[in-house]
């Protein structure tokens, strides 16, 4: 993939990511740089939870579903190889530091349709990290102002819900919901704590930026985020990095005493069942680079 770094003003999207949790860098791919990653989604892997013994892999059989509304899928070991320079120098460029392009995911409407969150999977593998970065880009997309993702800035959170943005800013794995009679009900998946904010209206805080295919939507790895609609088709790509040198805590992927986090685990999520197969192999002392060869693939 082609190399547009040169003229980008890392200084100025950082600072937008730490103000308002995201920012929006037009045109970030190209068009065969977008064709090449849709034809990648209907030979990469479903994702979903890997078969439990040798006889469900035959019934639900190795090769991926293809056509517009198969299931989610992640990257395989060719995506990666192809795509890591481009996202992980841009990722350092924003950063600072060191990163690791360890997770491609694609996601597609109607079958993505998700309630107003901090993303979970993610965050129990790094917990909060400021070189956790989520490179969210469209790549087929009927209107730039329809099914895309809709998020709560940071600076805005602040100004209605204090007391919820001191929840959410250095966090993670949370949902929210708007309570019938008014009010927002905050769900944390880590810490167990759940909160009502009477005052807050989840629809006042919420932005829809417009972004077209290729168009990419930088977000911090917490930001609230929902999807936006889900009656056209939309596919995009997710692509996360973060520094290799981000200690991996075997008891933050496995531990959680949460009854939806244990029910995750227990359908062995793609993203930590891996995770914790590795580090359990490896005297459960690991770095995220440490993983990156298992969870792209190209640990044979």
């Amino acid at each position: 993939m082609s190399n547009r770094n040169d003229t980008t003003d890392f200084h100025a999207i950082a600072s937008a990511i730490e103000a308002r949790g995201f920012c929006v860098v037009p045109d970030f791919l190209g068009r065969d740089e977008i064709d090449f990653l849709v034809e990648e989604f209907d030979v990469c892997p479903d994702y979903s939870a890997p078969p439990q013994d040798k006889r469900s892999a035959g019934l639900r059989g190795d090769q991926p579903a293809t056509g517009a509304l198969r299931e989610n899928a992640m990257g395989r070991k060719e995506t990666y190889q192809r795509i890591r320079p481009r996202m992980e120098a841009f990722a350092q460029g924003v950063t600072g530091a060191k990163a690791a392009l360890y997770q491609i995911l694609y996601l597609q409407t109607p079958i993505t349709d998700l309630p107003v969150h901090q993303d979970t999977d993610q965050f129990f593998l790094t917990a909060f990290n400021p070189t956790h970065l989520n490179f969210w880009i469209p790549l087929v997309k009927p209107s730039r102002t329809e099914a895309g993702l809709r998020l709560i800035p940071w600076d805005r959170l602040g100004e209605q819900s204090p007391r919820l943005l001191n929840l959410c800013r250095h966090s993670g794995a949370s949902f929210m919901r708007s309570l019938r009679d008014g009010g927002t009900w905050y769900v944390s998946d880590w810490s167990g704590v759940h909160w009502v904010d009477e005052d807050l209206e989840l629809e006042e805080v919420i932005e829809t930026p417009e972004l077209g295919p290729g168009d990419l939507l930088l977000l911090s790895h917490n930001t609230v985020h929902t999807t936006q609609t889900t009656d056209d088709r939309r596919l995009a790509v997710s692509l996360r990095t973060c520094d290799p040198e981000t200690p991996i805590d075997w008891h933050r992927v496995v531990g959680s005493p949460t009854p939806h986090r244990m029910s995750h685990l227990a359908g062995r999520s793609r993203l930590n069942f891996p995770v914790f197969q590795h580090i359990q192999a490896n005297d459960f002392g690991a770095t995220l680079g440490d993983l990156v060869p298992t969870l792209t693939g190209e640990r044979e």
